[in-house]
C-alpha cells in the first residue's frame, strides 16, 4: 500500500465516522425528544439516513465500495447509539436492568437505518453513475 492510499482510506474512515455520528444523533433526538434541543420525527430520520447513504456514494464513487462503506457507517452509528444508552448504567445513574433494554434500541435503529441508507446509496448511484 502506498502512502497516498493510506491517507485516502484514513480520510474515508473519518468521513464515515462523521456521517455515523450524524445518524446516531438524529436517532437519539428522535427517541429522546425531551432531552434533545433539536427534536426530529421518524420521516426526517429516514430522510437523513437516505441522504447519508447518498453522501457515502458521492464520496466513495464506486457502487461496490460504497455499499460496504454504507454498511460500516450504519454499524458504527448503531454502536454509538448503544453506547450512548449504556453509559448512564455504567456511571450508576440508571438501574442495571434499564440500560441494556434501552441499548437494544440500536437494533430498531438498524432496521430503519440500513435499508434507507442503502436506498439513498443506490439512488445516488442511479442519478450520478460512475
Amino acid at each position: 500500500m502506498k502512502l497516498g492510499d493510506i491517507g485516502e482510506k484514513l480520510w474515508e474512515a473519518v468521513y464515515l465516522i462523521l456521517l455515523a455520528v450524524i445518524l446516531s444523533y438524529c436517532w437519539i433526538s428522535f427517541r429522546m425528544e425531551v432531552l434533545s434541543p433539536i427534536s426530529v420525527r421518524l420521516p426526517f430520520f429516514v430522510l437523513i439516513a437516505g441522504i447519508c447513504g447518498a453522501l457515502v456514494y458521492l464520496f466513495v464513487g464506486k457502487v461496490y465500495s460504497a455499499f460496504y462503506a454504507c454498511t460500516v457507517m450504519c454499524v458504527i452509528a448503531c454502536m454509538a447509539t448503544a453506547v450512548y444508552f449504556l453509559l448512564p448504567t455504567f456511571q450508576g445513574l440508571l438501574d442495571p436492568s434499564i440500560g441494556p433494554r434501552m441499548a437494544l434500541d440500536a437494533v430498531v435503529m438498524a432496521i430503519f437505518t440500513i435499508p434507507f441508507s442503502f436506498g439513498g446509496n443506490f439512488v445516488a448511484a442511479y442519478l450520478s453513475p460512475d
